[in-house]
């Protein structure tokens, strides 16, 4: 009698361990917000760049663009080096898809922006500034495509591992991102 009890108690115990071994929402945050600090820190650097080029500072551009090829590279690389989630790398890859976008970007379009913001006034005419409004559109529409991606798989995230990221806010349909 007690090993019938035994054979039938014992893989029940088994799955009980099993299926409360599962990660937390709390690992869930700390994941999240690993990638989304790197993504910031990119956010930071572009942030500094484009106010330079609307400013027309052309004495601090090649080493705002510096920084922000820097740092690109190496969030890139920390969000590389992360390990998967739960098995999976969706959230991860939709942050490597960002940096992605950014590459593509740099050297090409931010290249040509900060030529036309080294142009003097005296010679700068309203061509360049259409130049400079269609390169920050094309901008715009690589980068922001990759974040809004981002920005889905996150929701799915957040919403899978019931993550709070603000007091009494669990669920990504009271976000605004």
């Amino acid at each position: 009698m007690k090993t019938k009890i035994a054979l039938i108690l014992f893989p029940l115990c088994i799955s009980m361990v099993l299926l409360s071994c599962g990660p937390t929402s709390e690992n869930a945050k700390k994941y999240d917000d690993e990638l989304v600090d790197q993504l910031t820190k990119v956010y930071k650097k572009e942030a500094l760049l484009i106010d330079a080029i609307s400013k027309k500072s052309p004495g601090s551009l090649d080493t705002l663009y510096a920084n922000l090829k820097k740092q690109i590279k190496l969030s890139n690389e920390d969000v590389t080096n992360m390990g998967t989630f739960d098995g999976r790398s969706d959230l991860k890859n939709a942050a490597l898809r960002v940096f992605m976008a950014y590459n593509d970007v740099i050297p090409t379009k931010y290249k040509d922006l900060i030529a036309l913001s080294k142009i003097p006034d005296d010679v700068y005419t309203p061509m360049d500034d259409d130049k400079k409004i269609a390169l920050f559109k094309e901008i715009d529409e690589s980068i922001n495509k990759a974040n809004e991606d981002f920005k889905q798989m996150e929701r799915d995230f957040i919403s899978k591992y019931k993550i709070e990221l603000f007091s009494g806010v669990k669920d990504s349909t009271s976000l605004k991102k």
